[in-house]
């Protein structure tokens, strides 16, 4: 504490507690922005997510079903929390009949990344596959 258990006259003492409510908003503030550009993100996120699926549902429709192989070229996976990016320069190919998991611990980014491939917002996933 600022005071240190000493013996302070009450001015002292209430611009310590001034400063101390003040950093507090602050970080308060700081804390809800963050929270608010988390939740833009993931409202534009799902508005992509809802495109890419009818666009999907509707090449589904005129061509058929996708028999293709899905090869993800590099990409990279900003974290929607700020700081460094979940992935950089990531790829991968997924072959039809396969199985795959994807394996993490909590908070690594596997829903984020599904959704991200899913809304077609990385990998250069094809349109038609569903």
């Amino acid at each position: 504490d600022e005071l240190g258990g000493r013996l302070v006259d009450l001015d002292e003492a209430l611009e310590v507690r001034r400063k101390r409510k003040a950093r507090q908003e602050a970080e308060l503030r700081a804390v809800r922005a963050a929270h608010s550009r988390v939740l833009a993100q993931r409202a534009a996120e799902d508005a992509a997510l809802a495109a890419a699926t009818t666009a999907a549902v509707e090449l589904r429709a005129k061509q058929g079903a996708y028999t293709g192989a899905v090869e993800a070229k590099p990409f990279s996976l900003p974290n929607p929390g700020g700081g460094r990016d979940l992935l950089e320069k990531a790829s991968f190919t997924l072959v039809r009949g396969r199985i795959y998991a994807l394996i993490g611990r909590n908070g690594k980014g596997k829903s984020t990344l599904l959704r991200a491939l899913a809304s077609r917002l990385v990998g250069d996933i094809p349109p038609a596959l569903t």
